[in-house]
């Protein structure tokens, strides 16, 4: 399967969508955070109704 088509198929699977970093930067999830990497992404979400 060549580079081309590899591309094709994945950016199908995740999204492209265009994010922010920390530093202002605009980046595309797919091409620019985790093409040809190596990646974990972790969700957390917390609330607290106390102190």
């Amino acid at each position: 399967m060549s580079s081309k088509e590899r591309h094709d198929r994945l950016v199908d699977y995740f999204p492209n969508i265009e994010l922010t970093t920390h530093e202002g930067e605009k980046v595309r999830f797919y091409d620019d955070v985790i093409y040809d990497r190596t990646v974990l992404i972790h969700f957390m979400y917390t609330t607290c109704d106390g102190i």
